[in-house]
C-alpha cells in the first residue's frame, strides 16, 4: 500500500505542477496581450498627437503668413496714400491719383513683400 499511496502522491503533485504550469504560462500569455495592448494604445496616441501637432503648426503657418499678406496689402496702400497727388472719395471708397512711379513702385515693395510672406510662412 505504501507504493499505491506514492504513485497516487506522486501524480497528485504532477497534476498540481501542471495546472501550476498551465497557469503560469496563461498568466504569461496574458500579461503579454495587455503588454501588447498598451503599447498599440500608446503608439495610436503618439501618432494622434502628432497629427494634431501638424494641423496646429499648419493653422498657425497660415493664420501668420494671411497677417504677413494683409500687411504686405496695408503697407501698399499706405504708401499710395502718403504719395498720391490727390483723393477723391467715392461711394466705393477713396480713388488715388499718383505719378506712374508712385504705382510703380507700391507695386514692386508690395510683390516683395509678398514673396517674403510665402517665404517666411511657407506651406
Amino acid at each position: 500500500m505504501n507504493a499505491s499511496n506514492d504513485t497516487v502522491k506522486i501524480m497528485i503533485l504532477a497534476v498540481i505542477l501542471a495546472v501550476v504550469l498551465v497557469g503560469g504560462g496563461l498568466a504569461v500569455v496574458i500579461v503579454n496581450n495587455n503588454m501588447q495592448r498598451d503599447a498599440k494604445a500608446a503608439e495610436q496616441k503618439q501618432k494622434a498627437d502628432e497629427a494634431q501637432a501638424a494641423q496646429s503648426a499648419a493653422f498657425l503657418t497660415t493664420t501668420n503668413r494671411n497677417a504677413c499678406l494683409k500687411q504686405a496689402d496695408d503697407n501698399y496702400w499706405n504708401y499710395v496714400k502718403l504719395n498720391a497727388t490727390s483723393t477723391t472719395q467715392t461711394d466705393n471708397g477713396p480713388v488715388y491719383k499718383a505719378y506712374q512711379n508712385v504705382w510703380d513702385t507700391a507695386d514692386s515693395r508690395k510683390k516683395t513683400d509678398t514673396d517674403n510672406c510665402y517665404k517666411q510662412y511657407p506651406n
